[in-house]
Order: C-alpha cells, then sequence, then structure tokens
C-alpha cells in the first residue's frame, strides 16, 4: 500500500509501509517546531472514528521530536500534534493519516521459520 508522504510538513516514519504489531518512530520537526515549541504531544487514533486514542509526549532532541508507537490491528493510523500552549498542527484539519497492512500469515511463517532455524543452529 503506497503511503502519503507528508515529509514537506515535517512528518516521517521510521518505515515506509506499517504492518500490525510493528514499533515505528514519529519524527517532527514541522510547524510546531519551527514555532518554537519547548514541548511537543503526539496524538493518535486508529480507523475513521480515532479508536484507541493517545496523547503521547515526545522526545526533542537537535530540532527534531520523536516518540514511538505501537501499530495496531487497523484499517489506518491518524496523527495530529499539539503543544502545550494548545496549538495544534493537524494538516489543515485533515490530520496525517497512514494506511495499515495485515502481515499476511505466509510472511509470518517465513520469519518464524527464520528465528527457528536460528535458535537451532546457536544450540550446537
Amino acid at each position: 500500500m503506497a503511503q502519503e508522504s507528508y515529509e514537506s510538513n515535517g512528518v516521517s516514519l521510521s518505515k515506509k509501509a506499517l504492518y500490525s504489531g510493528d514499533t515505528v518512530e514519529v519524527s517532527y520537526d514541522g510547524l510546531l517546531a519551527q514555532s518554537g515549541a519547548q514541548n511537543v504531544f503526539l496524538h493518535i487514533g486508529y480507523g475513521d472514528e480515532w479508536e484507541n486514542k493517545l496523547l503521547i509526549p515526545m522526545h526533542y532532541d537537535k530540532g527534531i521530536f520523536t516518540a514511538e508507537i505501537d501499530i495496531l490491528d487497523f484499517k489506518s493510523l491518524s496523527i495530529c500534534f499539539k503543544d502545550a500552549a494548545e496549538n495544534w498542527d493537524n494538516n489543515s484539519g485533515e490530520n496525517y493519516v497512514f494506511g495499515i497492512s495485515k502481515k499476511s500469515a505466509k510472511k509470518e511463517k517465513t520469519i518464524n521459520a527464520k528465528v527457528t532455524k536460528k535458535s537451532s543452529r546457536s544450540r550446537k
């Protein structure tokens, strides 16, 4: 599934394709960071109804705010950002939306087989 890129808005993810069960890092150096915000919070929700909403404090280092999130089993992830003064960066009301794919059973079997193979080799 092709993802829309929001890098020109200062929003990026550590992975190009999102799969349920992944952990990804969200990086942000957008409008709020450029406006001098000291604290930025990542607001996330899943699906069209913003299910499992979380507000996550982001870590600041060298001009970039970051936070790690777990990708839940939904079709999409929506994110936006706010600072301590209640200023929001929500992509002009459209939010930053990323599609989520399900890991195929075949991929998971292959990954598990590789792990099992490595484990059995290390026991020798």
